[in-house]
């Protein structure tokens, strides 16, 4: 959906920085994602930074609905939600 983050991480930022501070951090610079990232790095080594850390943030700026295709009908027998 428009205004979706998605943040794939390695467990240097994961274990060293709780959800909830993850998510503060997006919605507070959601603006600018080198920001964000920078200031989740800086986190998790305030933190301790037991590991290195790998990040990717992306963010969602309009849908884009999947194609139902064959696969999307065949999909539609088992969930009435496909």
């Amino acid at each position: 959906m428009p205004e979706d983050f998605y943040v794939l991480c390695s467990d240097g930022l994961s274990d060293m920085v709780e959800d909830d501070d993850i998510q503060l951090t997006i919605s507070t610079f959601h603006a600018n994602l080198d920001v964000v990232g920078q200031q989740l790095i800086r986190l998790s080594n305030d933190h301790g930074g037991r590991d290195n850390i790998s990040l990717i943030i992306g963010h969602v700026a309009q849908p884009f609905p999947a194609r139902k295709g064959l696969l999307g009908s065949v999909l539609k027998w088992f969930n009435s939600t496909a």
